[in-house]
C-alpha cells in the first residue's frame, strides 16, 4: 500500500486557493475598452476599400447628416464586444457588425480624410 505524505494533503487546499481567482477570471466578462470611443453611430456601409486596408470594414457617421464619418478597418487584433443585459461584455464577432447597427468604435490614431480612416481596436456594437 502506498501511503501519501501529510505535506501533500496540506498543499492542496492552499492550490486550490490559488488556482480558483484564476478560474473565476477566465469565466468573467470582457474588459472594457480604454478612454472615450472616437465615435458611436450607426454603420452606414461594410466592407469600403480604403487606402490603409482592404476589407473588413465598417463605415461608422455619428448622424445620417455626418458627410464623412469614418471608415474603419477590422484587423484580426480588433475586439468586437456586445453588452449584455446584466451590464457585463462579452465578446461577439465581426460577422454580427450589420448595417444600420449602432456601435461604439475604439482607435489611437484617426487619419483626416472625408470620410476619416483609421484601424479600429474594439467595436462594441450597442443595439
Amino acid at each position: 500500500m502506498v501511503s501519501r505524505s501529510p505535506r501533500i494533503k496540506e498543499v492542496r487546499p492552499v492550490l486550490w486557493i490559488l488556482l480558483l481567482p484564476m478560474l473565476a477570471a477566465g469565466c468573467a466578462s470582457t474588459s472594457e475598452p480604454r478612454g472615450p470611443a472616437a465615435i458611436t453611430g450607426p454603420i452606414v456601409a461594410r466592407n469600403l476599400t480604403i487606402s490603409i486596408g482592404t476589407a473588413p470594414t465598417i463605415h461608422v457617421k455619428q448622424a445620417a447628416s455626418d458627410p464623412c464619418g469614418i471608415i474603419f478597418a477590422l484587423r484580426s487584433s480588433t475586439r468586437v464586444l456586445r453588452r449584455t443585459g446584466d451590464g457585463r461584455m462579452t465578446s461577439a464577432s465581426e460577422s454580427d457588425l450589420t448595417v444600420g447597427q449602432r456601435v461604439s468604435v475604439w482607435t489611437d490614431v484617426v487619419l483626416d480624410s472625408c470620410p476619416a480612416q483609421a484601424s479600429a481596436d474594439a467595436v462594441e456594437i450597442l443595439e
